[in-house]
């Protein structure tokens, strides 16, 4: 587990660093939402503890959609799809040993 996945600042810290990686409101964004990062990288990680090498972040920000809605009777997700690529980007250099997802160009 690195700091960026426990620390919010250390995970801003990532983030500015790499600026051009993300959109450009993800990091207050970020911080305002730091339980679907934990729960996002909860997830890739038991997916990479699986053995699964190739993982889609919209597969993994969906279900975390899906398990919310059941949780929360009215459950007001703070996430549209726009998200899930930042997330992955994140979670790959939190975890530079772990590729687990493809990344595409920022558009």
């Amino acid at each position: 587990m690195t700091e960026a996945t426990t620390d919010p600042m250390a995970a801003a810290d990532l983030v500015i660093a790499n600026e051009k990686m993300f959109r450009d409101d993800f990091g207050p964004w970020l911080i305002d939402n730091w339980g679907i990062w934990l729960a996002f990288n909860r997830r890739a990680d038991r997916l990479w503890n699986a053995g699964v090498r190739h993982a889609g972040a919209r597969m993994i920000g969906e279900t975390i959609r899906y398990l919310t809605n059941l949780r929360e009777k009215s459950s007001r997700f703070k996430v549209n799809d726009h998200w899930w690529p930042d997330l992955a980007r994140l979670y790959m250099l939190a975890h530079p040993g772990r590729p687990l997802f493809e990344l595409r160009g920022r558009t």
